[in-house]
């Protein structure tokens, strides 16, 4: 057997269930940052953005990582402030 249909074979077999983990770590992660803070949109945006950031892990690309930085200080940002405003009340 060459590589060519070992990997083939690997990914025919396996691959859905690796993506079915992989949704599955997706919704109960996300699930628990929705439980446990109230701004659901500042964290969707997060997970879509680390879903994006896939290929910079791999790569390295310089700008989506200031556009990760940015969207890490919105949401701790966004926190605070809805914190501050708990505590006004």
């Amino acid at each position: 057997m060459n590589i060519k249909q070992f990997i083939f074979n690997f990914l025919k077999y396996h691959l859905l269930k690796i993506l079915m983990i992989f949704i599955i770590i997706c919704i109960i992660s996300n699930y628990i940052l929705y439980y446990y803070f109230d701004d659901y949109e500042a964290y969707f945006n997060y997970w879509f953005y680390s879903l994006l950031d896939i290929p910079n892990k791999i790569f390295g690309n310089f700008n989506q990582r200031t556009l990760n930085s940015c969207l890490n200080n919105q949401i701790y940002f966004r926190l605070i402030t809805k914190n501050q405003n708990h505590e006004s009340k």
